[in-house]
C-alpha cells in the first residue's frame, strides 16, 4: 500500500555542495508509504531499513507475531523454525539482507541472526531465560537487551558481549541501534524518564529532544551518525530524525495526533517506523526525503555557478603543448 503524501516540517536548506557530493541532506519533508502486512489484523510494525530501502518488522494476527522482510513491493516471511508458533521477532536488517532478531520456545527467549534462511541462535551468558536480539550492522556487532533481574543492554560481537549500562541511568539501558563504526544508539532510564543516548568507545552522550518533556527514546543511527526516535510530550508520542544536534519532526500525517514513532534511518536518510491510527492499531511506513524547495534552487545555483566556471575554462587563453 503506497499513498504519495509530501509533509512540510521545519525547513533546513541543504547546501548545494551537499547535494553534488552525495551526502545525507537535511530535510524536513518526507514522502510516506504505508506498510501493512497482508494478513495483519492487529497491526504491523516496521522496524530496521538498510540502504537499499529494504524493511524488516512483524506484524500481528490471532495466532500471534509474524516477522517479515519486505523489499521493492514484495514481503517474504522471516520463521524461524527452532520458534514456537507466533513468537519470531524481526527486528534489524543489514546492507547483505542478514536479519536479526528474537524467538521464544519453551525455555525461554531468545536472539537469532537469519542469513539466507540459515538461523543462528544466541543467548547472552548473563542472561537468565531471557536473551532479546535487536538490530546489526554489517561487521558483526548485534545489539539487545538480556534479562537478569531487568534488562541490560549489550553488543555481541562475534559471540563476546558486552554490557552497556549508562553511567546516568537510575534503572534500565536499553541499546538498540549500532552503525558500521560500532557507534551504538538507545534509551536509559533516570527516575522513571526515559533518554536517549548514543555510545561510543565507552563514552555516552544522552540525546534528549526539547520538547519531551516526557521522555525522548533513540533506535536508528546510520553511517553518517544520523539518529531516528521518539519523544513523549502531551501524553503522545511523536518521530523524529536528529541530525547532528539538528531536530527535525516525522510525523505521519494519518496518525492521530501525531502518535509516530521513528526505529530505522539508512544512510540515504530514509526512516522506517509505525504510526496509530484512530483505533490505536499499529501501521508500518517507510518516509522518504525530499529536498526543500530552497535546496533545490541552491543546487541549481550551484550548478550554474559550475557551467559558468566550465565554460570560462574553455573559452580562456589557448595553451602551447609545451606550456
Amino acid at each position: 500500500m503506497s499513498r504519495k503524501i509530501t509533509r512540510l516540517g521545519l525547513a533546513a536548506a541543504a547546501s548545494a555542495s551537499a547535494l553534488l557530493c552525495g551526502t545525507t541532506a537535511a530535510a524536513a519533508s518526507y514522502v510516506f508509504t504505508t506498510i501493512d502486512a497482508p494478513g495483519a489484523t492487529a497491526g504491523t510494525f516496521t522496524y530496521g531499513i538498510n540502504n537499499a530501502g529494504a524493511v524488516t518488522g512483524s506484524y500481528f494476527d490471532a495466532n500471534g507475531a509474524h516477522s517479515y522482510v519486505y523489499a521493492a513491493g514484495v514481503f517474504t516471511p522471516v520463521n524461524n523454525p527452532a520458534a514456537s508458533p507466533g513468537t519470531t521477532h524481526a527486528f534489524g536488517i543489514n546492507n547483505a539482507g542478514v536479519v536479526s532478531g528474537y524467538f521464544a520456545d519453551s525455555k525461554g527467549a531468545h536472539g537469532f541472526v537469519d542469513t539466507a534462511g540459515s538461523f543462528a541462535a544466541f543467548d547472552a551468558p548473563s542472561g537468565v531465560n531471557a536473551t532479546f536480539g535487536y538490530y546489526l550492522n554489517d561487521v558483526g556487532a548485534v545489539t539487545g537487551t538480556y534479562e537478569n533481574g531487568g534488562p541490560h543492554g549489550f553488543v555481541d560481537v562475534g559471540g563476546v558481549f558486552t554490557t552497556l549500562s549508562a553511567p546516568s541511568a537510575t534503572d534500565q539501558t536499553i541499546t538498540e541501534g549500532v552503525n558500521n563504526a560500532g557507534t551504538v544508539a538507545g534509551w536509559y532510564v533516570k527516575s522513571g524518564t526515559p533518554h536517549g543516548f548514543v555510545e561510543a568507545g565507552g563514552v555516552y552522550t544522552t540525546v534528549d529532544h526539547p520538547l519531551g518533556n516526557q521522555g525522548t527514546a533513540v533506535y536508528g543511527i546510520n553511517d553518517v551518525g544520523d539518529l531516528a526516535g521518539l519523544y513523549a510530550t502531551g501524553g503522545t508520542l511523536h518521530g523524529f530524525v536528529d541530525r547532528a544536534g539538528v531536530f527535525s519532526p516525522l510525523d505521519d500525517p494519518l496518525a492521530v495526533n501525531g502518535a509516530t514513532i521513528a526505529y530505522g534511518i539508512n544512510s540515504k536518510g530514509v526512516v522506517s517506523g509505525i504510526y496509530y491510527d484512530a483505533d490505536l492499531i499499529r501501521h508500518g511506513f517507510i518516509a522518504t526525503p525530499v529536498p526543500e524547495p530552497t535546496a533545490w534552487a541552491m543546487m541549481l545555483i550551484g550548478l550554474f555557478g559550475l557551467g559558468s566556471l566550465f565554460r570560462h575554462i574553455r573559452s580562456g587563453p589557448k595553451r602551447h603543448p609545451a606550456h
